[in-house]
C-alpha cells in the first residue's frame, strides 16, 4: 500500500485523474478542468498540473485539443486492468525508491569545463563531505552542453546513484530528463547554477557580485581605460551575471560602461581541458586584443584560466605594465605578469555545502538555497 503522503504531489494529480475515469465519474470525452483549476486543488504550481496532464496524454488517457481544453479518451478494458494491476506503472518518487530499494551508497557529480584550480578544490570539498557521510562519488565530465548532459544523467541513474550535484551545466536552459528529476522529487543539487522556475536545491556563489568586486577594484586604481576578456554570454547564465556586476562596479564608480570595442569574447574552441593541460597554450585573440588597444592599462578576467592567458599575452607583446584582476584564484607562475588581485569564490567551502544540501535532500524534500558572498584578495601591495 502506498501512502498518499509519500507520493510526489504530480503523481497524487495522475492518480486523482484516472481514478475519476475508472469510476466513470469522468466518461469518454468529457473534459476535464484546466490545469490553473487542478493546481488550486492540490495546492501546487501550475506547472506541476502540467506535467502530470502531460505524462497522461503520452499514456494515451487524454487528448489535448488546442484552444478547447483537454478530453479524456476512450480506455479499453484490458489498459483499466493493466492500471489496476500495476499502479499504472507509476514510480512513486523518494517514498517508495528509498523504502524499497537497497541503498547503492553512490553519488553522480556532472562536471562541465571549469578551471583547474577551481574544479579541483570545489570537488575536493564535495568529496570531502560526501565520503564523511559514507558516500562514494561517481564522476561524468561534460563536453557538450546538451547531448553529453542528457546521456549523463541516464547513466548516472541507472547505475542506481542516489543523487546527483550538476554543476554548471552550460547554458541557461535545462534538458527535460533534469528537469523530470527536479519535479519527481529526485535527490540533486545544482551547483554554481540556480534554477529559477522550480523549487529546487541550489548552492552557488554570488557571482554578479564577483564582477561587481573586479570593476569596482579597477576603478579605484585609477587605470582607465579598462579592457574585459570573458566567455560568450551562452556560456553560463553566471557570465553574463558576472558581466553585468563588472560594468556596474565600473559605472558606480565613476567610470563610464565599457565599448565592446574594449571586450573580447573568446571562441568556444578555447575552451578544451587539453588546452588548460598545455603550459605553452596561447590564445591568439587575446593575443591581438591586448596588440592592437595599446590605450589599455588594465584588464579584467572572467576566471584564472583565461587571466593566465591575458598574463601570457602581455608578456608576448611586452605589456609588463598591464594591470590584471580575476576571479578564482590564480594557480600559476609568471616571471613578468601576474593578476594584482583576483576574486575568492571560496570552491571549497562551496562544494562542501553542495554535499551537505545534497545529502539533506536525500532523507528530506525540503529544499534549500545556500549562496556565497565571493571576497577580493589582492596578490601584491
Amino acid at each position: 500500500m502506498i501512502i498518499l503522503s509519500e507520493i510526489p504531489l504530480y503523481q497524487q494529480i495522475k492518480t486523482y485523474i484516472i481514478e475519476q475515469i475508472h469510476s466513470g465519474r469522468w466518461p469518454k470525452h468529457h473534459q476535464i478542468p484546466p490545469e490553473r483549476e487542478l493546481a488550486q486543488q492540490f495546492s501546487v504550481s501550475r506547472i506541476t498540473a502540467i506535467k502530470a496532464i502531460t505524462d497522461l496524454v503520452e499514456q494515451g488517457y487524454l487528448q489535448r485539443h488546442r484552444g478547447r481544453g483537454t478530453f479524456v479518451l476512450p480506455v479499453t478494458e484490458e489498459k483499466m486492468n493493466q492500471s489496476s494491476r500495476e499502479g499504472d506503472r507509476i514510480d512513486y518518487g523518494r517514498g517508495a525508491r528509498i523504502g524499497n530499494k537497497e541503498k547503492s551508497g553512490l553519488i553522480g557529480v556532472l562536471l562541465p569545463f571549469f578551471e583547474f584550480h577551481y574544479a579541483n578544490t570545489l570537488f575536493a570539498g564535495l568529496e570531502s563531505a560526501l565520503s564523511s557521510s559514507g558516500y562514494h562519488v561517481v564522476i561524468r565530465k561534460i563536453e557538450k552542453a546538451y547531448g553529453d548532459e542528457t546521456v549523463a544523467v541516464r547513466d548516472l541513474i541507472e547505475l542506481g546513484v542516489e543523487g546527483l550535484a550538476i554543476v554548471a551545466i552550460q547554458d541557461e536552459h535545462f534538458m527535460p530528463d533534469i528537469l523530470r528529476l527536479v519535479l519527481d522529487d529526485f535527490p540533486l543539487v545544482f551547483v554554481e547554477k540556480n534554477i529559477r522556475d522550480l523549487k529546487a536545491n541550489n548552492v552557488y556563489s554570488d557571482t554578479e557580485k564577483a564582477g561587481f568586486l573586479m570593476g569596482s577594484y579597477l576603478a579605484a586604481q585609477a587605470d582607465n581605460p579598462v579592457g574585459l576578456v570573458t566567455y560568450p554570454s551562452q556560456f553560463s547564465l553566471g557570465v553574463k551575471e558576472r558581466t553585468y556586476g563588472f560594468q556596474m562596479g565600473l559605472v558606480q564608480n565613476g567610470l563610464s560602461p565599457l565599448s565592446e570595442d574594449n571586450q573580447l569574447i573568446v571562441p568556444f574552441e578555447l575552451l578544451r581541458d587539453r588546452n588548460q593541460l598545455d603550459e605553452h597554450f596561447e590564445c591568439a585573440a587575446i593575443t591581438d586584443f591586448i596588440t592592437q588597444r595599446t590605450e589599455l592599462k588594465a584588464i579584467a578576467a572572467a576566471d584564472a584560466f583565461l587571466a593566465k592567458l591575458v598574463c601570457r599575452a602581455c608578456e608576448k607583446s611586452g605589456r609588463d605594465d598591464m594591470k590584471v584582476v580575476c576571479v578564482d584564484y590564480p594557480a600559476f607562475h609568471s616571471q613578468h605578469v601576474y593578476p594584482i588581485a583576483y576574486v575568492d569564490q571560496s570552491p571549497y567551502e562551496l562544494g562542501q555545502s553542495a554535499a551537505n544540501v545534497l545529502i539533506s535532500a536525500i532523507h528530506s524534500q525540503e529544499k534549500q538555497e545556500i549562496v556565497l558572498q565571493p571576497k577580493l584578495v589582492e596578490t601584491r601591495a
